[in-house]
């Protein structure tokens, strides 16, 4: 609703214009047009913070289980390394686990960097229950098949709800990758 201030000076909107007073000299505006605000479909931005707790939760209880299918080989890993200028590692130096692929009971994989003393875990996961299977055997007992490829031959059958994991360890680390069926590849 407009408001008259003098003869021809009045302030307020009319037929979609805004007009206003500053310094005693009249002013005119196009009316700022109206957004339709629809409700996000979103959460509300209160619960966020609780639905990230939540996954966070679920990372934990998962790790948890992961802990405990792996507590003998996770304790090198807690230990302090002795100091000293000769028993400075590198991590750039450790062999490097690239890939692993499932063909029915064989597995193959890439290690790169592979030296004695490397072993290898075949870990079958539910990290809902916590329920595993798994499978140690050291690197040198898999087949080389050519340069940095390797094939291990396992029992475990890809099971719904499970995650299939193979770990490459040794020394002071820790290397780990999941497990592709062959025929979800090519799909």
């Amino acid at each position: 609703m407009a408001k008259i201030t003098g003869i021809t000076n009045f302030t307020g909107t009319i037929d979609g214009l805004v007009y206003y007073m500053v310094n005693g000299q009249q002013f005119f505006r196009a009316e700022k047009a109206k957004t339709n605000q629809t409700k996000s479909k979103e959460l509300p931005k209160k619960l966020l913070p609780g639905i990230e707790a939540l996954q966070v939760r679920n990372a934990l209880h998962a790790m948890n289980h992961l802990v405990n299918a792996m507590e003998k080989e996770f304790q090198p890993l807690k230990t302090p390394k002795p100091t000293g200028a000769d028993l400075h590692t590198d991590a750039s130096k450790n062999p490097c686990l690239q890939n692993a692929l499932r063909d029915q009971t064989e597995i193959k994989f890439t290690v790169r960097g592979a030296k004695p003393g490397l072993h290898l875990i075949i870990l079958q996961i539910s990290f809902e229950t916590g329920d595993y299977r798994r499978k140690k055997i050291a690197l040198d007992q898999a087949r080389c098949i050519r340069k940095n490829t390797y094939t291990v031959e396992t029992e475990f059958q890809a099971r719904k709800g499970y995650t299939d994991l193979l770990f490459l360890y040794g020394g002071h680390f820790l290397k780990a990758v999941p497990v592709n069926d062959k025929k979800n590849r090519n799909s």
